[in-house]
Order: C-alpha cells, then sequence, then structure tokens
C-alpha cells in the first residue's frame, strides 16, 4: 500500500518495477523502496591490503530493524554454507 496503492499489479511479489535487480519481495525484506531504483541493497568483497588469504564483506544499507548473517560455502552446493563469525 505504502509505495503501490491498493490492486496494483506492479506489486507482485517476483516483480521488479523500478529496474534495480531486486524484485519486491527482497526489497521489502531489506526495508528498501522497491519503487526507487536508487533504494538497491549492495555487497561488495574487497582485498584486506597486507592480508592475501582475506576478504572484506561490506554491505549497505544495513538497518537497525534487521538481523544480517553473512556465510560462505567452497562449492555453493544446498546445505554447505556456514556462518562467518569473524
Amino acid at each position: 500500500m505504502r509505495y503501490f496503492g491498493l490492486d496494483n499489479p506492479l506489486a507482485a511479489p517476483g516483480l521488479d518495477p523500478d529496474g534495480d535487480g531486486q524484485d519486491n519481495l527482497f526489497e521489502f525484506i531489506a526495508g528498501l523502496d522497491p519503487t526507487d531504483a536508487a533504494s538497491r541493497f549492495r555487497v561488495d568483497i574487497a582485498a584486506v591490503p597486507g592480508q592475501p588469504g582475506q576478504k572484506q564483506v561490506t554491505f549497505s544499507p544495513r538497518l537497525a530493524d534487521r538481523t544480517y548473517v553473512v556465510r560462505a560455502s567452497a562449492d555453493l552446493s544446498a546445505g554447505s554454507w556456514a556462518e562467518i563469525t569473524a
């Protein structure tokens, strides 16, 4: 209702009316505006200077009322993901 009004077909969970590559359901869960292409969840992975075996993961926005968990997998198969705690 907040972004699309009543009975708007663009409000369907799997649609991406703002064309940012993130569907309405994802944007709802992430607390984003599904009608604004600039309102996106971003993840960056960068090398850590002087630590060739490490990567730094940053993401935004980070909202106070959300809990974020970073998980990793060596082979991307289902069930092989482990939470990164450090």
